[in-house]
């Protein structure tokens, strides 16, 4: 039996990384930084345990030991892993990488996967792509399958049936290997173990192995010639199209001889062992000559394949002692039964033997294929994927649209709600309802069109009558009782009054602030253009970064000012409806509640109350009172199913649990996190999602996942409530989207949507009810207002009542208007002052700046004639070596300005190259070289900010020296010169413009990010020319050696 060459790592593999070269891929490391840096510091901080299950991974199905294991211990130890775990941990890992595939960005991911060919290994083959590893993983899989398969493969029928199986398995592996490769964009490189015309051979293979151990079995167990006949005609020619395979360029070079050798000895066994079990047939239905044939051929055929495996040549020296045996026992079976037939024959039948040629074909029977792979490929579950709560960035976008929907439907549904409301209370003014029904009232409170109707029976009317609040000493319904109360409590006309004066002065106040503002912006701006104006771009390098703080201050001005304008239209609105509704209804409001009581007119009632029609219609105004109490219920359930947080009742099952797993949230963070639910579970079925942090269990706080599953168990067999807050997003709405495939990503959000299919149908059904019965509330109106046609004192306290609810609904509106006018333009008025007081600070800082300019130059300006008029003494050959350097940098710095364009066309010499090999741009290399006579250990040590402190105290102590010094008194203070290219300091050295504010040029941050000081990665750049690669290898040469 053959089993499949399974690949291996290369040892030389590398993380394609800027800064560090390593020669094992590093799963750890290289997911922290893509997590670090795609999503954020925290994040990767959270998943470190799931980077470290990755690595443990793929060290399973090698058999090495991780990073974390490295850095534990500089030991290499290696893993010796069954195959039944090896399969278990290679299909995990597969499966693993098909969901980061889809996860993560392979490119950003930085890794790069080498692995060599299982034919050759000297051929290998790397990628920067998870789908690479991941077919690796399979192909290994197959290949641990098919070895397992072998080891099985005994002449019992358990082992038989065992190795049937794997081989099928490791058949159907193969062949959703191809499909897998086919389309990756490395398919057209792969090795040759990966080429279809290699996967498409080890398919047939396997399959010819399990076609092998149904022939086998079938024999153990007696079956007839006739099928044992067909399953081995089959397994001829699924040898012969291996054998064709094997002898086919590119295997016939790869594969080893011996492999294409068995593969062809089987293929004529079998078609031997195919005419035994034929001759037994013909021997039965007494045909004895074709029998005779069949046995000859079969004779020839095992003839040739002993004396060809006995031969010990070069091509069958792998050839086992086992499979030698296996044919040796063939050709003694055929050898018999042809001696015994040819005899029987010869004595007995006398028939004539016809030609091979004129025999029936056998027809093969196929019983072996491949097993599908359907488990292997199914979408992870949440408790499987360690990356279950890393979202893809495409999927983010997705989530957002997702979002925008469902607030659309969520809004659409309760726009349907509020409209057929709204309808009805149009409906209902139109008909003078319910006023209509409270005139006929008699002040007892006989009932109320809002109440349901009173029971009969003596105790009773009088209980809900004070339930519902209506007393005789009152006369007004308790609701609109409520709402003169409630515009009383709040102060009345008075108080609004005063809402709508406050309103008036914030909008004035607002204007005056956003005008200083804007005037204190203004005079910076004409500060900024005189400072420019003045001292040109020395200013720009002096003065902090101005720019951005002006132009945040603006952005927020604007956009207060359009919220103020936007106030300013309400309050516009508010106080013409003020105006109008102050001298008219609203004046009703003046009066106490016992005065518009006693104003309340004929308060005896109306027998028109009496009639059945009376009834009838205010059964029907309390069935749209249910209704519209249904309608806010069904707002709220559709709200909730897009809300933040939401209290569940979970009701456990017959053995007392609730089907959820869950885990810690970070340190930072409140509550336990659902980790997963059981299909179908309690928890899952009451509305729990992966991904909801469970922040109280029946009132008591959830602080950790131990503390949290003990308390639920505790509480066993009670159900539990939960308050829980909502997942951003729905799991398996996630997992959908991740795992669509070729779906459109946007029937997997409309198809998500659905949820919402029973609310919307739900409201549906309520607006439709609630047409219905205000269309027969019309009809029974029409006939109570014939009722009370004739009742014209019943028709004054309808009016009363219908102008003192407008006097209320009024009032509570422009209440509204004002409340709302004043917290907005309170938010403005701060939010401007806020930015007043900003403004005042930034100029501050600016004028200190530009003070602190003015005086430098007033400085420079005096030490410059100072050191003009003192009297020049001869240097002293001690001082002229010294001086020499600061001379050439005050000339070169001077001289900067005129010589910068003319150098750019100029060669560069070797030095400025080597210097812009690092990084450092013309101007900075040139005015360095020039500042320290072209030495170029001088320059890069200034470039850098480290100065030999040597030299300049030297030149500090040998600065020239003001008339009338003595000479044992300190030297006066060197000049200090400014030029476009850099700065000659007080003591004489030479300081690029602007380099102690900028980073370090990139390439020596590379190496000073690796561990080197600044002073060691110049001085290795320059050895090397600038090449960060030859740099690092000589610093790490050398990185023992403290000098």
């Amino acid at each position: 039996m053959l089993a499949i060459p399974a690949k291996s790592p290369d040892r030389g593999g590398f993380a394609q990384d800027t800064l560090t070269l390593t020669k094992r891929l590093d799963w750890e490391a290289s997911l922290y930084k893509y997590i670090k840096r795609k999503y954020s510091a925290e994040e990767a901080e959270q998943h470190r345990e799931q980077f470290a299950q990755v690595a443990t991974m793929r060290a399973t199905t090698l058999g090495e030991e991780t990073s974390s294991d490295r850095r534990a211990t500089t030991t290499t130890t290696t893993t010796t892993v069954g195959s039944e775990a090896k399969m278990r941990a290679l299909a995990e890992y597969f499966r693993l990488l098909c969901a980061m595939e889809l996860r993560f960005d392979a490119d950003e991911l930085r890794m790069h996967f080498v692995w060599r060919d299982a034919y050759s290994h000297v051929v290998k083959q790397g990628e920067s792509d998870i789908k690479f590893e991941a077919a690796v993983a399979l192909f290994n899989y197959a290949a641990e399958v098919s070895l397992y398969a072998v080891r099985s493969h005994q002449l019992v029928a358990e082992g038989l049936r065992v190795a049937c199986n794997l081989y099928q398995q490791a058949a159907g592996l193969l062949e959703h290997l191809s499909d897998y490769i086919r389309g990756c964009p490395w398919a057209a490189r792969t090795t040759i173990d990966l080429s279809p015309q290699s996967l498409s051979m080890l398919k047939r293979l396997m399959l010819a192995q399990a076609q092998l151990c149904f022939y086998e079995r079938a024999s153990l167990d007696g079956m007839s010639p006739k099928l044992l006949s067909r399953i081995a005609a089959q397994l001829a020619v699924a040898y012969a199209e291996v054998a064709h395979a094997l002898n086919t360029t590119p295997l016939r070079e790869v594969t080893p001889p011996v492999w294409a050798q068995v593969v062809g000895w089987n293929r004529r066994t079998y078609a031997a062992l195919s005419q035994l079990h034929a001759a037994a047939i013909d021997a039965d239905e007494f045909r004895y000559g074709k029998q005779v044939c069949r046995l000859a051929l079969a004779h020839g055929l095992l003839q040739g394949v002993v004396d060809e495996s006995e031969r010990r040549d070069e091509r069958s020296r792998g050839a086992t002692e086992t499979i030698r045996a296996n044919y040796r026992d063939s050709f003694a079976k055929v050898a018999s039964a042809y001696a015994q037939a040819c005899k029987d024959n010869d004595v007995l039948y006398l028939e004539v033997v016809p030609a091979a040629s004129t025999l029936e074909h056998i027809q093969p029977l196929v019983v072996s294929k491949p097993t599908p792979t359907t488990a292997l490929t199914a979408p992870l579950l949440a408790t499987e994927d360690p990356f279950v709560f890393i979202v893809p960035q495409a999927t983010r976008a997705l989530l957002v649209e997702y979002d925008e929907l469902e607030r659309a439907l969520v809004s659409a549904l309760q726009e349907q709600l509020a409209q057929a409301v709204a309808h009805g209370e149009g409906v209902l003014r139109d008909n003078d309802l319910p006023w209509a029904l409270q005139a006929v009232e008699a002040d007892t409170g006989e009932g109320s069109p809002r109440r349901p109707a009173f029971p009969t029976g003596e105790g009773s009317t009088r209980e809900l009558r004070d339930s519902i609040g209506v007393h005789a000493s009152e006369g007004l319904p308790r609701e609109l009782r409520d709402s003169i109360g409630a515009a009383h409590a709040n102060g009345g006309v008075p108080a609004l009054r005063t809402e709508v004066a406050k309103a008036s002065l914030l909008i004035k106040q607002c204007a005056t602030r956003a005008a200083e503002v804007g005037e204190l912006l203004a005079l910076e701006d004409e500060r900024e253009v005189q400072m420019r104006r003045e001292f040109g771009p020395e200013w720009e390098l002096l003065a902090s970064d101005g720019a951005a703080t002006i132009t945040a201050i603006r952005a927020v001005l604007s956009a207060s000012e359009d919220k103020v304008a936007c106030a300013a239209r309400l309050y516009a609105d508010l106080a013409s409806g003020f105006a109008e509704a102050a001298t008219g209804e609203l004046s009703m409001l003046e009066l106490s509640m016992a005065d518009l009581i006693d104003q309340l007119p004929h308060a005896g009632g109306s027998p028109v109350a009496k009639l059945p029609v009376f009834r009838t219609l205010r059964e029907q105004l309390d069935q749209l009172e249910t209704l519209k109490t249904t309608r806010d219920a069904l707002t709220l359930r559709a709200s909730s199913m897009i809300g933040l947080t939401r209290s569940i009742r979970i009701e456990r099952n017959a053995d007392g649990l609730v089907g959820m797993i869950l885990v810690d949230t970070p340190k930072e963070e409140q509550g336990v996190r659902v980790a997963s639910c059981e299909p179908d579970g309690p928890a899952a079925k009451a509305g729990v999602n992966v991904g909801d942090i469970i922040l109280k269990i029946n009132d008591e706080e959830a602080t950790f996942h131990q503390q949290a599953s003990d308390l639920i168990r505790s509480l066993a067999p009670a159900p539990i409530d939960l308050f829980v807050q909502r997942a951003a997003h729905d799991q398996s709405l996630i997992n959908a989207l991740i795992y669509c495939g070729d779906t459109p990503p946007m029937d997997v959000v409309r198809a998500h949507l659905g949820k919402f299919a029973p609310v919307q149908a739900e409201a549906a059904a309520l607006v439709s009810e609630y047409e219905r019965v205000l269309s027969t509330l019309v009809a029974t109106n029409a006939e109570f207002t014939q009722a009370r046609i004739s009742d014209t004192e019943c028709m004054e306290k309808q009016e009363y009542l219908k102008r003192l609810r407008l006097a209320a609904d009024t009032y509570a509106s422009l209440r509204a208007l004002a409340s709302d006018a004043v917290a907005k333009l309170s938010r403005e008025h701060a939010t401007l002052d806020e930015q007043f007081e900003r403004a005042n600070e930034h100029a501050a800082l600016r004028q200190s700046e530009r003070d602190q300019l003015r005086i430098q130059k007033d400085e420079e300006a005096a030490l410059l004639t100072a050191h003009q008029a003192a009297p020049m003494r001869a240097p002293t050959p001690e001082m002229h070596a010294p001086m020499q350097a600061p001379m050439h940098a005050a000339e070169g710095a001077l001289g900067a300005q005129h010589g910068a364009l003319g150098a750019q066309h100029d060669a560069d010499p070797p030095e400025r190259k080597r210097l812009m090999d690092m990084g450092f741009s013309r101007d900075q290399a040139c005015a360095a070289l020039e500042a320290h006579a072209n030495d170029l250990s001088k320059a890069v040590a200034a470039l850098i900010g480290s100065a030999d402190e040597d030299e300049d105290r030297t030149a500090g102590a040998l600065a020239p020296m003001a008339p009338g010094t003595a000479p044992g008194a300190p030297a006066a203070a060197p000049v200090r010169l400014s030029t476009r290219s850099g700065t000659l300091t007080r003591n004489g050295s030479f300081r690029l413009a602007g380099s102690p504010r900028t980073a370090l040029p990139p390439k020596v941050q590379q190496l000073v990010d690796m561990g080197f000081s600044k002073e060691r990665a110049a001085k290795a750049l320059a050895e090397a020319d600038g090449h960060v690669d030859s740099a690092t290898n000589a610093l790490l040469s050398t990185f023992a050696d403290p000098t």
